[in-house]
C-alpha cells in the first residue's frame, strides 16, 4: 500500500476498533460480556486480512488498551510497558496540532505517533520554535509562518539545525534584494514554500523582487508563488534537473509583456501594462531567458504538478489580440510534450492566448491526467484536445455540462465545475438525471465559489444519480448553506 492509502486504511481501522470498544466497560463486565467476546473475534479477523492490516490493527489496539486497561489485552503487551509484544506496536501513523501551545499541552501523547505535524500561523511562535528546534523529537515536523520586510525580527536570531523538520513555510511580505531573507528561509531546508509577496501591500505600488533562491534549492519539493508578483524566467532556468526534488510548481509570469516585446512593440519596452508592478529586470534579454527556462523545464522529470499563471490584473485584455503569440505557446508546447516530462496535473490560470500550438500540445500530451482551466473557450478544448487525448481523465473548469453532452467520444473519469450561486445546484442535478447516459464522466464535483479544497467542506458526498457520483463542496465562509 502506498503511504496515502496506508493513512486512509489506518483511519478506517481506527474507527472500526473505536466503535467496537466504544462502551466503557469495567474489566469484570468485559469477561462476562458476550458482546465483548464477539468484538474481540472481529478485531482478530481484521488482523488476518493482510500483513499491512495486521500492523495497523496492532497500532490501534495500543490506543484502546491505554483507554480501557483491560486484562484481556494484556497478552499482547509487556506488562512493564516497555516492549509491546508482536501484535501491538505503540505507534499510530499521524496526528496534527493547530498551534504550538496545543502541542505543548499534549506533548507526551504526541510521542505515540510516528509522524506529528504542528501548524504555526504566526511569526513569534515560528521564531520560538526555530530557536529551540533541536529540542523537539525527530517525529515532529512544522508548518511555520514568516512575515518579511526590512524590520523583520526573523533576522535577530541564528537558527540551528534540529532532528525535527520544516514541512512548509508560508511567507508574506517583500524580500528586498539587499536583505536576502528569502535565502535564510530556504537555508532551513523546508519541503514546501508558499509565498505571497504583497498580501499586506495591496493598494500601493509594489516592487518586483528576486525569487532565485527558491529555484536554487535542491531540497524544496513544492514552490508556490501566489498571484501578487511575477517570476523571472531566468530564475526558473536555475533549477538543477540532476539534483532537484521539485514535485509541484506554481509560477506567475508576465506573458503579455513578453508577447509585446517579441512583436517589436518598442514603445512598451521596460513598461508593464498588466499591473502596477515593475516589469522584468532585463526585458531586452527576455527571449534568451525564456528559451533557457523552456529548455530547463523540458528536461525536468520530477515535476508532477505545474501551475502556469498569467500575471495580469487588467481582465486579460491589455494587449492587442492580433499579436503573434507563437513564441510563448511553442515554448509551452515543448515543455508539455517533452519525452522527459512527468507532469500529471496542469493548471492554466488566466491564459488567454490559446492557439494551434498550445491546443495541439495539449492534445499530444502523454502524461497529463488532470487539466485545470479558466478564461478559455471550452468548445476549442473539447473539439481539439479532449476528443483526441485519451490520457486526460479529469477536467476542472466552469459549468460546461451542456457542451460535454454533445461529445460521446470523450472518456473522462471526473469533471469538476465551479459555480457562484448554490441555487444552480438543483438545475445541475436535474440535468444529470435527464442526460446522464450522454455525459462522458463517472464523477461530478461541484465547487461553490472556490476551487481550493482546503477552504471548502463537503456538504454532499457520494450522492449517486444514474451511476454518476456527485460531490458538492461549499466554501467554509458561506455560513448560510441550505440542505
Amino acid at each position: 500500500m502506498t503511504i496515502k492509502f496506508i493513512y486512509i486504511y489506518d483511519c478506517i481501522i481506527s474507527f472500526l476498533i473505536s466503535h467496537a470498544y466504544k462502551k466503557p466497560y469495567t474489566c469484570k463486565r468485559l469477561f462476562q460480556s458476550k458482546k465483548y467476546i464477539t468484538n474481540y473475534t472481529e478485531i482478530i479477523n481484521y488482523c488476518l486480512v493482510s500483513k499491512s492490516w495486521f500492523k495497523l490493527v496492532s497500532g490501534n489496539l495500543s490506543i484502546i488498551y491505554s483507554k480501557r486497561n483491560c486484562e484481556i489485552l494484556n497478552r499482547f503487551y509487556d506488562l512493564n510497558g516497555d516492549r509491546p509484544f508482536k501484535l501491538v506496536r505503540n505507534l499510530r501513523l499521524f496526528t496534527k496540532y493547530n498551534s504550538l501551545r496545543e502541542y505543548e499541552m499534549d506533548a507526551i501523547n504526541a510521542m505515540r505517533y510516528k509522524k506529528v505535524l504542528i501548524k504555526i500561523d504566526n511569526q513569534d511562535d515560528s521564531i520560538e520554535m526555530l530557536k529551540y528546534r533541536n529540542f523537539y523529537p525527530e517525529n515532529i515536523s512544522f508548518n511555520i509562518s514568516v512575515f518579511i520586510d526590512e524590520y523583520s525580527k526573523f533576522f535577530d536570531y541564528e537558527y540551528q539545525d534540529g532532528v525535527s523538520t520544516i514541512n512548509k513555510v508560508k511567507i508574506t511580505g517583500i524580500d528586498y534584494n539587499e536583505i536576502g531573507l528569502l535565502g535564510k528561509i530556504v537555508a532551513l531546508n523546508p519541503k514546501k514554500i508558499s509565498y505571497d509577496p504583497y498580501s499586506r501591500y495591496y493598494g500601493v505600488d509594489s516592487l518586483h523582487c528576486s525569487y532565485l533562491k527558491l529555484f536554487q534549492s535542491n531540497y524544496l519539493k513544492h514552490i508556490k508563488v501566489l498571484f501578487s508578483d511575477h517570476i523571472e524566467p531566468s530564475e526558473i532556468a536555475n533549477i538543477n534537473n540532476f539534483t532537484t526534488s521539485l514535485k509541484t510548481l506554481t509560477i506567475p509570469i508576465l506573458y503579455h509583456d513578453i508577447i509585446r516585446f517579441v512583436n517589436d512593440e518598442q514603445k512598451e519596452i521596460g513598461k508593464n501594462n498588466c499591473d502596477d508592478h515593475e516589469s522584468f529586470f532585463d526585458i531586452k534579454m527576455i527571449e534568451y531567458h525564456w528559451n533557457e527556462m523552456v529548455n530547463t523545464l523540458s528536461n525536468n522529470s520530477t515535476i508532477k504538478e505545474l501551475v502556469l499563471t498569467n500575471f495580469c490584473a487588467n481582465a486579460y485584455c491589455c494587449y492587442d489580440k492580433k499579436l503573434d503569440t507563437s513564441f510563448i505557446t511553442y515554448g509551452l508546447g515543448l515543455i508539455l510534450t517533452s519525452i522527459h516530462t512527468s507532469i500529471e496535473t496542469l493548471s492554466l490560470d488566466g491564459i488567454d492566448f490559446y492557439d494551434l500550438h498550445l491546443l495541439g500540445s495539449l492534445a499530444r500530451s502523454k502524461t497529463i491526467k488532470t487539466l485545470v482551466l479558466n478564461e478559455v473557450n471550452i468548445d476549442d478544448i473539447i473539439k481539439k484536445v479532449l476528443t483526441k487525448n485519451k490520457t486526460i481523465r479529469n477536467i476542472i473548469i466552469e459549468n460546461i455540462l451542456n457542451l460535454l453532452a454533445k461529445y460521446s467520444s470523450i472518456n473522462l473519469y471526473s469533471l469538476s465545475i465551479k459555480i457562484f450561486d448554490q441555487t444552480y445546484i438543483s438545475n445541475i442535478l436535474e440535468y444529470i438525471k435527464l442526460y446522464s447516459k450522454f455525459l462522458p464522466f463517472k464523477e461530478l464535483n461541484i465547487f461553490v465559489e472556490s476551487f481550493n479544497l482546503k477552504s471548502l467542506k463537503p456538504k454532499i458526498n457520494s450522492q449517486s444519480i444514474n451511476d454518476i457520483i456527485i460531490n458538492i463542496y461549499y466554501n467554509n465562509k458561506n455560513k448560510n448553506i441550505n440542505n
